[in-house]
Order: C-alpha cells, then sequence, then structure tokens
C-alpha cells in the first residue's frame, strides 16, 4: 500500500508538471497582468539540502480547493512542498507518509520524502496571490529508508495560480 500511494503521489507530481508548464506565448499579456509592479514577480525557493545549497530558477505554485503545490526547479533537481491547510498562519508540521510533506528529486534515482519537518506560513496576500515562508526537514531515501538528508534555512516566496 505504501508503494502505492507513493506511486500515486509521484504520477501528480509529473501531472502537475506538466500542467504547469503549459504558458501564453504572449509574455507581454502576462506583464500586463502582474498587480505587483508590471514584470514577472521573481520570487525565491531556496534551501540548503545536504551541504549543498539549492536555489530554483524555476517556480511555480498552484492553489486548489484541497491543497497547494509548490516547487522549485534548478537542472535535475527538484523541490515540492504540499500542504493541504493551504490558508492558516503559522506552523504545519510534516510527518513520514503525511498529507503534508516535502518531496525532493535530484538526478536520476535520488528521491527522498519527508519524515519530519515543519513549514511556517509567515505571509499569505490572497489579494495578489502570493505566499511567504520557511520551511526545514528530515528527509528519507525512498528507496533505503536509512539513508538520511537534511534540509535547512529553506525560504519560500512564490506567487501562486489558483486552478
Amino acid at each position: 500500500m505504501k508503494t502505492f500511494n507513493r506511486f500515486v503521489l509521484v504520477v501528480l507530481t509529473i501531472g502537475i508538471t506538466t500542467l504547469l508548464s503549459c504558458k501564453k506565448d504572449d509574455k507581454k499579456d502576462d506583464l500586463k497582468e502582474d498587480p505587483i509592479n508590471s514584470e514577472i514577480y521573481n520570487g525565491q525557493i531556496s534551501a540548503k539540502i545536504g551541504n549543498n545549497n539549492f536555489t530554483a530558477q524555476i517556480r511555480d505554485a498552484v492553489l486548489s480547493s484541497e491543497l497547494l503545490w509548490i516547487q522549485g526547479i534548478s537542472g535535475f533537481e527538484k523541490l515540492v512542498l504540499i500542504f493541504t491547510d493551504r490558508s492558516t498562519l503559522g506552523y504545519h508540521t510534516l510527518e513520514k507518509e503525511g498529507a503534508e510533506y516535502i518531496h525532493w528529486m535530484a538526478n536520476i534515482g535520488l528521491d527522498y520524502w519527508s519524515e519530519s519537518g515543519t513549514i511556517l506560513i509567515t505571509e499569505h496576500d490572497r489579494t495578489n496571490k502570493i505566499i511567504k515562508g520557511t520551511f526545514n526537514a528530515t528527509m528519507y531515501n525512498f528507496t533505503n529508508e536509512s539513508e538520511k538528508l537534511q534540509i535547512t534555512n529553506g525560504v519560500l516566496n512564490v506567487k501562486y495560480v489558483v486552478q
């Protein structure tokens, strides 16, 4: 059952990534629609993962009626944060196999899931669709659960779309 649940989560990850990859061809319209300052909102997703610093070059976030999905991609590395209580400021506790989690993928074969940790939402601007906060987690390798990885100093500042 655990393997099936993880399989479903990976399929959802791929599906949402595919949906988020669809963009308008005319970037001028995107610039006009942005309420922040007529530029594309830059934002940030960064963390120290193990001994390496990670800064997302591509940031996506989707708010649905049931969850907030945030992902950052840099090269072959991808960091995903998912939590269900999307509107609540404060701490969101991460538990192994819980509904709220962090997923880290790097290169081929490195697949880590949060075992414990927190996401702290410090600001949620619903008008401009921006969410800010911090996060940290102890991660375990999906194929070798005794292999751990620490995520520290996580920062998120992203603009999301409502789906």
